[in-house]
């Protein structure tokens, strides 16, 4: 896969993209059998309008959402509440988008030194994989790791698409709120982790969750070099449930592909985002 990063600061949708030149337009077309000619009845293409490069096969009832209606709803939130969007990454020449944000007065200490902010995760999708939807994440600053924390109270929003001034008010509001409820429950999360203290038998049953108490080397030597992290990587003492879930989130975020594209679609689409979430749930409930 390749990932294209942008950064950015930007306080409307329109700025962002201007930026990162994600102007396009997608556009779609009917599929043709080659070997007889016939349109295939039940799919169709999409594809970039400035370039004609395709970006997914998808089924004839699948809505294409431009990215600039898709995300029209968030300059409200930029306006109200100070958001600015800092990075894009187009994923696969465009076939996904996802924009991150920032709200200045949204950030904390986890602990003394150790400030983490908030993040708007905002995705379209035109591969008929990826839903255009919102969800929550925060970001410690003294490792660049990118904290995951599922809640089943404040989960990813779907975003409708709409060109009604009231309706796209009604979508900012929802999101703010469920920004607002996803951070709450952060905070009190963390300040739960660095109370639970560990000792080495809860390191590594925390490990065999995991990655699995097989003989594989693989997964023996992601288990060192996660072990290393909670233990001395930046910002960790190797002491609380805190530190495993940074050492793991390092680990993801840094260290589990050599290619930094593969990485970063690992991290943030792929299995090491599942294995982030997991961490928080095993984390809490030691």
């Amino acid at each position: 896969m390749s990932v294209r990063t942008i950064n950015v600061k930007a306080t409307s949708i329109e700025d962002a993209f201007e930026q990162a030149g994600l102007t396009w337009i997608a556009q779609q077309s009917e599929m043709i059998n080659a070997a007889n000619g016939k349109t295939i009845e039940d799919k169709k293409v999409i594809f970039r309008g400035d370039n004609n490069e395709q970006l997914g096969v998808v089924g004839k009832k699948y809505g294409v959402i431009q990215n600039s209606d898709c995300f029209a709803f968030f300059n409200i939130i930029c306006q109200k509440h100070n958001a600015t969007i800092c990075t894009v990454h187009e994923y696969n020449k465009g076939a996904t988008v996802h924009l991150l944000a920032e709200v200045k007065d949204k950030k904390f200490d986890a602990r003394v030194g150790d400030e983490v902010g908030f993040r708007f995760n905002l995705w379209n999708g035109f591969d008929g994989l990826h839903k255009a939807q919102v969800n929550f994440g925060a970001l410690r600053l003294v490792c660049l790791n990118g904290l995951v924390a599922p809640s089943k109270d404040f989960q990813s929003i779907e975003i409708r698409h709409t060109t009604n001034a009231v309706s796209r008010m009604d979508q900012a509001v929802k999101v703010w709120a469920g920004s607002e409820g996803w951070y709450k429950f952060f905070t009190e999360s963390v300040q739960i982790l660095n109370k639970k203290m560990v000792n080495k038998e809860i390191v590594e049953k925390f490990l065999e969750d995991m990655f699995g108490d097989s003989d594989s080397g693989v997964n023996e030597r992601k288990k060192e070099k996660v072990l290393e992290l909670f233990q001395s990587g930046k910002g960790n003492k190797g002491e609380t449930a805190f530190d495993l879930v940074n050492g793991l989130t390092e680990w993801v975020d840094h260290y589990s592909k050599k290619d930094d594209s593969d990485r970063l679609e690992y991290a943030n689409l792929g299995q090491g985002y599942n294995l982030k979430a997991k961490a928080f749930n095993l984390a809490m409930k030691i």
